[in-house]
């Protein structure tokens, strides 16, 4: 939507530009009452005209209005301070005036620059603005407005600036760039394992991949900026070096030739920890890191002898189940049975078929009750030999 599109402001990157010399970013300014920024293919004028910063830029020939504009200020460092001083100034009542402030050249580059989540489909026309040179001041954050080839381009808004520091400056849609950002592809793989003391210690690596694509539809080639989220955990890998950084956001820059595409694939890779309690673990878990290849293979011996042991505690545990669920269901009959006695005659085979059916039964339980502990005393057998054995097995 471009209508809800606003002057964007640019964090100060951290790192230094890898291409600062070949730009020149550290030759000295020209005297001269413009702020001057300078391109290989064109030339752009900047002018700051008062103390909110409202700044005028232009590409080709200067602007004619900028020949009588003198700065009516000086400016000087306090400390980490800085403050502009105006000279007599005159006006009459209840009248207002702008004063030009600085008047000097600075550099500046042309760029597009993208960043998806500002513009989905078009980069933003703008400018790397470099406050550098012998001369130069502190430029005081605010509104600017850009002029091209003598013409309106756009607004835009400017950060504080001191001396030696760069900025970007966006002031429009660039409707000769289009960009696709495609979806973040994450790959999610186990590295290595070990375990110690019982506990599965998994290494896994995680991979994302996002590309963008540019395509080029002027007649000359252009700088393209790329904003790509900086996530915390994350690390660069398989990919050209960002130009800079921020604390949100990594900055790549390309060069896409005139009427051709672009792709610039950005890959990130984290590694991730994690524990896994083998004795209580499920099986299938189990099952699945045992027949992973990433894993060394005497960590995948000692979860197949561990799983092993597991299965004879889980065969256990179903055999006493089964004991208990049997005792269940003939102590639910003997409560019926029951119940029937109390409303038969004293007198009658139907009674004497009914107590002998109670007897057979509590034998039955007895001998369920007999097994069941048992397969509980081997149980318990097992599961100290599966702890003992875990607790002393260390591998990978």
């Amino acid at each position: 939507n471009f209508a809800s599109l606003r002057p964007q402001m640019y964090q100060e990157g951290m790192l230094e530009r890898k291409k600062a010399e070949i730009r020149g970013a550290n030759a000295p300014a020209a005297p001269s009452p413009m702020m001057e920024m300078e391109d290989t293919a064109d030339r752009l004028e900047s002018r700051l005209m008062s103390l909110d910063g409202v700044a005028a830029g232009r590409m080709a020939e200067p602007l004619d209005a900028a020949a009588s504009i003198s700065a009516m200020a000086s400016a000087e460092d306090l400390g980490e301070l800085f403050q502009y001083t105006v000279g007599n100034v005159t006006l009459p009542r209840q009248q207002s005036s702008l004063i030009p402030i600085i008047t000097d050249k600075v550099q500046a580059e042309r760029l597009s620059i993208y960043n998806s989540e500002v513009l989905e489909k078009h980069p933003l026309n703008g400018v790397r603005l470099m406050n550098k040179g012998d001369d130069a001041k502190h430029l005081l954050q605010g509104p600017v407005t850009v002029f091209d080839k003598n013409q309106y381009s756009g607004d835009a808004r400017l950060s504080d600036t001191p001396p030696g520091q760069e900025r970007l400056l966006s002031y429009g849609i660039d409707l000769n760039m289009l960009v696709e950002s495609k979806n973040t592809v994450e790959e999610n793989f186990v590295q290595t394992g070990s375990i110690i003391k019982g506990i599965l210690h998994i290494r896994r690596k995680l991979v994302a991949t996002r590309e963008y694509l540019a395509e080029n539809k002027s007649d000359r080639d252009r700088q393209l900026l790329v904003e790509h989220p900086l996530r915390q955990g994350w690390e660069l890998v398989e990919t050209a070096d960002p130009v800079e950084t921020t604390s949100s956001h990594y900055r790549f820059e390309v060069t896409v030739p005139a009427g051709e595409q672009f792709a610039l694939p950005v890959q990130e890779e984290r590694v991730q920890m994690e524990t896994l309690a083998i004795l209580p673990a499920d099986f299938g878990l189990l099952e699945f890191y045992q027949r992973t290849g990433a894993i060394p293979q005497d960590v995948r011996d000692a979860l197949a002898k561990a799983m092993e042991m597991k299965s004879r505690l889980v065969e256990l545990e179903r055999q006493i189940q089964q004991r208990e669920q049997e005792i269940n269901r003939i102590t639910e009959e003997q409560q019926r049975i029951r119940e029937n006695l109390k409303t038969v005659p004293q007198q009658g085979d139907y009674r004497t078929r009914l107590l002998k059916k109670l007897d057979e039964q509590e034998s039955e339980i007895e001998k369920l009750a007999e097994e069941r502990a048992g397969f509980q005393e081997q149980l318990e057998q097992q599961r100290k030999e599966l702890e003992d054995y875990l607790a002393r097995l260390s591998v990978g």
